[in-house]
């Protein structure tokens, strides 16, 4: 079991790894894109990897119905735009509220967009979008993992300080463009998690000489 879960752990670190980097690449060409069709990006790596896995014998895909796989799938592409819009709606009453109740000098300083805890709607989508994938999940495999998704959460906060930590080490200022290909690659390690707890593949039991015989047959 633990060599399998490795194994699918694996697989889907590196696909989300690449759909991470693919996301840097898009963006390149489309700002707008990078940030709201991630979800779309993913999906094809997800997709491969359970692909893969399946056919490796390392997921059992035949209780997944079409109509679940379409809706986790529908579920996963809108949860980077819904995160987007928290974000961003979290941002503006933050800053409507902090210029309701301190100084003009101090919502100033919000909207001059260098106050320093502004950060924090980063944190409210990242949870946001770790619980959406969870719910694709849920509905995919019609179980809860709580333990899955507690790990994607904290997944998701982790992100941000250990993309500013690795952006610093290796000199990218823009640590913006290290934190989708660490995102993706731990959403997409703890969603194989999820799918390989959900799905465990069926061991053949090898019995012995004693227990392979007929219940009428006794030993002399």
């Amino acid at each position: 079991m633990k060599s399998r879960a490795l194994k699918v752990l694996a697989l889907f670190l590196v696909m989300g790894l690449g759909s991470g980097l693919l996301s840097i690449f898009v963006g390149s060409l489309s700002s707008a894109w990078m940030w709201l069709g991630l979800g779309a990006i993913l999906l094809p790596g997800l997709l491969v990897s359970i692909i893969i896995a399946g056919r490796l014998g390392w997921l059992s895909l035949k209780k997944w119905s079409v109509l679940r796989c379409l809706s986790a799938a529908l579920i996963i592409f809108a949860a980077y735009p819904i995160s987007v819009f928290v974000m961003v709606g979290s941002l503006m009453l933050y800053e409507w509220l902090f210029s309701k109740f301190f100084p003009t000098e101090w919502s100033e300083h919000v909207y001059s967009g260098s106050y320093p805890f502004s950060i924090w709607a980063l944190y409210v989508a990242a949870v946001v979008g770790a619980i959406l994938v969870s719910a694709a999940l849920r509905v995919l495999t019609k179980k809860l993992d709580k333990r899955a998704m507690l790990l994607m959460i904290v997944a998701g906060v982790v992100t941000i300080p250990l993309s500013e930590l690795i952006a610093a080490l290796i000199g990218e200022r823009n640590w913006h463009l290290v934190l989708f290909p660490v995102g993706e690659a731990l959403f997409g390690a703890l969603s194989g998690y999820w799918l390989v707890r959900a799905s465990p593949v069926q061991q053949q039991v090898v019995s012995s000489p004693a227990t392979a015989r007929e219940p009428h047959q006794r030993p002399a």
